[in-house]
């Protein structure tokens, strides 16, 4: 009897240099959440960007220490080649470097790798559909800086809410009743003030403070 593909599968890429880790968080993945399938590992830089072009995944899991590059020059690369893919730093790492690198790049999310494995079946969902999510620990460091306290109107409290729940620029002004135009103006307003460089750390600004 042919096994039913649920009609929302995710397709994951593992990337990791350790291939013992990789192929058992294929394994958890595998027996934690039919709607993810792992359709390879790969384990440098390199490699990682040719299983992303042949497989066109929708989520990588992606290590930062890697040889060829690591994790910051796939991520990059991924990024610029197939831009649609979203990419999940997954990692021991919690240096602020790594961290305001990933983010500068388009990751979508910053998960340690101690994570436990329904959090991240979780946090896989949640990319996958449109959301940024970083642990609480990172989104410390990111938003580090940020000491004062910036007030800011009901209205653009609910555009970073909307930002932060993985909206786009078209529904967003849709929910605001105000043109893409406007609406960008505003948000690059808001970031100006809050001191912050993109909507990740937008989105994380929102989630520290309770919005979402």
């Amino acid at each position: 009897m042919v096994q039913d593909v649920p009609l929302n599968l995710i397709r994951v890429i593992v990337v990791d240099d350790h291939p013992s880790y990789a192929k058992g968080l294929q394994m958890l993945l595998r027996s934690v959440a039919p709607d993810i399938e792992v359709v390879t590992i790969a384990h440098d830089a390199k490699s990682a960007i040719e299983a992303v072009g042949s497989h066109m995944p929708d989520v990588v899991l992606m290590d930062i220490r890697m040889p060829s590059g690591g994790g910051i020059l796939a991520t990059e690369q991924v990024r610029d080649l197939y831009p649609v893919v979203k990419v999940v730093m997954l990692t021991v790492s919690e240096d602020d470097h790594d961290v305001y690198e990933a983010m500068r790049l388009g990751a979508s999310g910053y998960l340690p790798k101690k994570i436990e494995v329904e959090e991240l079946v979780s946090a896989v969902r949640a990319i996958h559909g449109g959301q940024v999510v970083i642990s609480p620990l990172v989104a410390g460091k990111l938003l580090g800086a940020q000491q004062d306290e910036v007030p800011l109107t009901p209205m653009e409290r609910q555009l970073l809410r909307l930002v932060a729940e993985g909206h786009d620029n078209v529904q967003i002004a849709d929910r605001l009743a105000v043109s893409e135009s406007t609406l960008k103006r505003n948000l690059r307003n808001i970031l100006d003030k809050l001191h912050l460089q993109n909507r990740i750390q937008a989105a994380v600004y929102a989630a520290k403070k309770g919005w979402i």
